[in-house]
């Protein structure tokens, strides 16, 4: 591989041609040229390793030479040839650039060919360097990770483009500046970064230990990962929600087995003493047992059969104009029976003026749910139905003084096939659909439901239905 060198300045009289010669003479063996130049615009020079600045071009010259040459070729040698009287005044050209003097009147060849051999190594040097340099910088840059390096107080020292678009700022706003967030106190963490004018993302932070530019210091590594915890919050989702659906399938076995075993064992009891009566003066209890454990298996059937009607969305709502008052009155009426224990009364009060919009089916049933589910859990006082309405709705409440709901289940009560006790251990019957049959029925009319409950208090659930729209006339 050959080189050259570019000389500027050097006169050319008879001395300087002899020094010239002897300089060519010494570095032939290294296959280095000599183009002796006369212009000194640095934009013309091409393809040479080394300048070779001469002292006549006078000291301002040759400072203003070094100047450019670290615009037009930044790293390039510059040697400077200056008699050895002439140093002192020619110093300043190391400041500047100038890499080493060569002594025309002073130093010999094979110190000339050392210089510029020297001159030539460190060329390649920062050469190999810059291209190593470029190499990696291309490569932080076309990652679409995020990188800071960071000293140990926290300041940026450097910062690639894809932080700029992570984070929302340039990186002349972060270079210098402590980091924008809470270091990780592990190797990893997670954080949500907001950004102006565009959602939050979530980032994961990776923190390593570093050396740069010979200090200790850390790095950070950024990804969004926006994408991948929306998909994980999905999956734990699913999965809470297949376990709730599992566990509701494990309470709908446990409630119906007990709710359709005993029933079925009644009456195939009882009818098998039927079968026996010549000796058995007891038929008629035995018939009205039997009916009664019938018309409870006939419930449990059609409380399933309506939930699976609503869950499939097949169970249609005829809304009509209501008279609430006489609505509620007539079905308390009807279920008087039901509160079967003396010490608990069943009343009802609340204005007859109200009209609501409403299936009267539906209404019915959310209300025998409702004071149902009171009566059974309510053992001594009272079952108070009342009723109110402002200018959009009207609002039915259903009070008992029965055992009252725990706090932890109350936001349960709803979900089908729950009950506070469940199982063969529970102390009150029933299939845990009524509550949520109740809140669909409510729902579909327009209203909602809720319940607030005192452990060893009672219970008041409370639902909405809107109001018959008034008709204008005109006058």
């Amino acid at each position: 591989m050959s080189f050259a060198i570019r000389v500027l300045g050097l006169a050319l009289d008879r001395s300087e041609l002899d020094w010239l010669a002897a300089l060519s003479d010494s570095l032939a063996d290294y296959h280095i040229s000599i183009d002796l130049g006369t212009s000194t615009d640095l934009s013309e020079v091409d393809n040479h390793q080394v300048l070779l600045l001469d002292s006549s071009l006078g000291i301002d010259l040759i400072l203003s030479i070094l100047t450019d040459s670290l615009f037009f070729e930044p790293g390039l040698p510059v040697l400077v040839s200056v008699r050895e009287a002439d140093l002192t005044a020619f110093e300043r050209a190391i400041r500047y650039g100038a890499q080493d003097f060569i002594l025309k009147d002073f130093d010999t060849p094979a110190s000339i060919r050392r210089c510029v051999v020297n001159a030539l190594d460190r060329y390649s040097i920062l050469r190999a360097t810059e291209d190593s340099e470029s190499q990696i910088r291309s490569l932080v840059e076309g990652l679409t990770d995020g990188i800071l390096v960071l000293d140990k107080t926290g300041m940026v020292l450097y910062a690639n483009e894809t932080i700029e678009y992570l984070l929302g700022r340039s990186i002349t706003q972060l270079y210098g500046l402590k980091t924008p967030f809470e270091l990780p106190e592990n190797e990893q963490k997670y954080i949500t970064w907001e950004r102006p004018n565009t959602p939050p993302i979530t980032l994961s932070v990776q923190l390593s230990q570093v050396r740069w530019d010979g200090l200790d210091a850390r790095l950070l590594i950024l990804r969004d990962v926006t994408a991948e915890q929306a998909s994980y919050e999905l999956l734990r989702a699913a999965r809470k929600s297949a376990e709730k659906v599992g566990a509701m399938k494990a309470a709908f076995l446990a409630n119906m087995s007990h709710e359709l075993r005993l029933p079925l064992a009644s009456i195939i009891g009882f009818a098998q003493l039927i079968a026996e009566g010549d000796t058995n003066p007891d038929f008629k209890e035995f018939a009205t047992l039997i009916q009664e454990s019938g018309n409870k298996l006939l419930d449990t059937i059609n409380s399933v059969l309506e939930a699976t009607r609503l869950d499939q969305h097949t169970l249609d709502s005829h809304p009509v104009n209501l008279d609430l008052a006489k609505s509620v009155h007539s079905t308390v009426k009807r279920l008087q029976p039901l509160v079967a224990q003396p010490d608990v009364v069943l009343t009802a009060e609340g204005p007859s003026d109200i009209t609501v919009l409403a299936d009267p089916a539906f209404l019915e049933h959310i209300l025998n749910n409702l004071i149902g589910n009171a009566a059974k859990f309510t053992s001594e006082g009272h079952i108070h139905v009342s009723w109110e309405a402002d200018d959009q709705q009207a609002t039915i409440h259903v009070k008992d003084t029965g055992v009252g709901i725990a706090p932890e289940f109350l936001k349960e009560a709803f979900l089908a096939f729950t009950q506070e006790s469940s199982g063969s251990s529970r102390h009150f019957g029933g299939t845990g659909l009524g509550l949520s049959i109740s809140k669909q029925l409510v729902e579909i009319m327009g209203g909602s439901i809720n319940v607030t409950s005192e452990k060893g208090v009672g219970s008041t659930f409370t639902f909405t239905l809107p109001l018959a729209p008034k008709i204008q006339t005109l006058l």
